[in-house]
């Protein structure tokens, strides 16, 4: 049963992958105006603080994350070169 689910699973593939599609002229230009029109609309300076004030959190959620890994990493090869072969 499954290596018919395949096959047809296959099939499909292959017929979606040769199909061309094709997007209206009325879909760019609604995506156009909806970037338009964002990028001319004002937005309050109190949003723009808080997306900085995110991105700083991310940033440093991110280096804290990596020097603790970099830290483990550092006291594991330490420990690895301190003990003998025979405890290895």
């Amino acid at each position: 049963m499954k290596d018919i689910s395949n096959s047809v699973d296959d099939k499909l593939k292959i017929y979606a992958s040769s199909q061309k599609v094709n997007i209206p002229d009325s879909y760019n230009l609604m995506v156009e105006n909806r970037v338009d029109r964002c990028l001319k609309e004002n937005v309050p300076a109190k949003y723009k603080i808080h997306k900085t004030v995110a991105a700083a959190v991310v940033v440093a959620i991110a280096l804290v994350g990596t020097g603790g890994v970099y830290a483990a990493k550092n006291y594991i090869f330490d420990r690895m070169d301190s003990i003998s072969d025979t405890e290895k």
